[in-house]
């Protein structure tokens, strides 16, 4: 598990975000404050939902989880693209 909640995913993209002198196709530029941006509301913000994900193969329940997730964007305010 690499987080356990949308905060912890943002302080750890905020702790690899940023410039590295070693990567020749890094920028040095600011480092959103991505913790800060999980309070703002959904509303018009645009969700892609890749439709072969669900296809043939897919588990159940994590097909089941994945509705949920979805349905609980849409109740946020985000607007769900297929």
């Amino acid at each position: 598990m690499l987080a356990r909640s949308a905060e912890d995913a943002a302080l750890l993209l905020a702790a690899m975000a940023g410039f590295d002198p070693r990567d020749s196709t890094s920028v040095d530029s600011q480092v959103p404050d991505y913790a800060a941006e999980l309070a703002q509301p959904l509303k018009g913000v645009r969700v892609g939902i890749i439709r072969e994900f669900f296809g043939e193969g897919l588990d159940p329940a994590v097909g089941k989880l994945v509705q949920g997730a979805i349905e609980t964007l849409r109740a946020a305010g985000a607007t769900l693209k297929k």
